[in-house]
């Protein structure tokens, strides 16, 4: 992959965050798909990510989006419309996004796990409670947010320590 394909990847993952969010948040979520198909384009066509690894990306989205969907059964999280009873699409497109950043990301982490543990659990959780302030999403409580943290702090590393014996 190009430095200038890592920057575009980079600039293209918050530009997708915010629109992932902003897209939850004015009830158009099937318009954040766009964010995570464009990255998720761009690792195949340039063969950054083989289609093993494309595939590595994708269930670590879905282990991801299954811890987020024991999250809300278990009420540590909450979305502003009750009758969701999975993620929202627009979770569900971030979670995608996230994953394209693992082959920019790799290089930093792939002999520092313990460094991407730390920032797992600091980031993670972060990037969770900024959703409160565009009021989609919400934990119920601080123990919620701990145990998001100790999941970062585990899920982040794993996936660049599975993503490196690929490579």
């Amino acid at each position: 992959m190009t430095t200038k394909q890592k920057v575009f990847l980079v600039i293209w993952f918050y530009v997708g965050w915010f629109g992932c969010v902003f897209f939850g948040k004015w009830q158009l979520a099937e318009w954040s798909l766009i964010f995570p198909s464009v990255a998720l384009l761009l690792l195949i066509t340039s063969k950054a990510a083989t289609k093993k690894q494309v595939m590595v990306l994708l269930l670590s989205a879905v282990v991801g989006l299954v811890f987020d969907a024991l999250a809300l059964r278990f009420g540590l999280i909450s979305f502003p419309n009750p009758a969701i009873t999975f993620v929202p699409l627009w979770l569900i497109s971030m979670w995608l996004l996230f994953t394209t950043m693992v082959p920019v990301s790799h290089g930093l982490f792939k002999s520092n796990l313990l460094l991407a543990a730390l920032l797992g659990a600091v980031f993670g959780p972060l990037s969770y409670y900024s959703g409160e302030a565009f009021e989609v999403f919400s934990f119920s409580n601080t123990k919620a947010i701990v145990i998001y943290a100790i999941f970062w702090g585990i899920y982040f590393p794993a996936i660049h320590y599975i993503y490196r014996k690929l490579t």
